[in-house]
């Protein structure tokens, strides 16, 4: 069944759940009790007018906590997206958080030993070269001369 706002892929093969295997869920006044999550995925969920305020900051970590980390199972798998926004925002507390399995941090390997002037060469050592290659990485740094050189 495919809906406007659900649609099914495949029958659950962990769960003998009747949910759809996609719908998306609003993060604020959202709510996604009740459901079972193979997967959740997050992606820009705080913006820079959001992480103003230390009660704003607070609340999105709480609503991660009560409700984001409720539906985690021991099957489902989480996937946080984010550019930082504040020093004290919600990818911060990920990245402290020792229980993630793989963090990615940075647009370009830190372990990547290649010369920096060979941009062809920086393929395999991007986060997704097809869309930000090594040649948009060097620009963005030249023209944001406070960007660390690994972002």
């Amino acid at each position: 069944m495919w809906s406007r706002s659900a649609f099914t892929v495949a029958l659950r093969t962990t769960t003998a759940s009747r949910a759809p295997t996609w719908s998306p869920s609003p993060w604020r006044p959202g709510s996604i009790r009740s459901r079972d999550c193979d997967i959740i995925i997050v992606d820009d969920l705080e913006d820079q007018p959001a992480t103003l305020q230390e009660s704003s900051r607070s609340a999105t970590r709480d609503w991660w906590t009560v409700t984001v980390m409720s539906r985690k199972m021991k099957h489902t798998g989480i996937v946080y997206i984010s550019n930082r926004v504040h020093p004290d925002d919600l990818a911060g507390h990920l990245l402290e958080n020792e229980s993630w399995e793989a963090i990615v941090e940075t647009a370009h390997s830190l372990d990547c030993t290649r010369d920096p002037g060979e941009v062809a060469a920086h393929v395999d050592c991007m986060l997704f070269p097809e869309l930000n290659p090594y040649s948009w990485l060097t620009m963005q740094e030249k023209l944001s001369p406070n960007r660390r050189s690994s972002s």
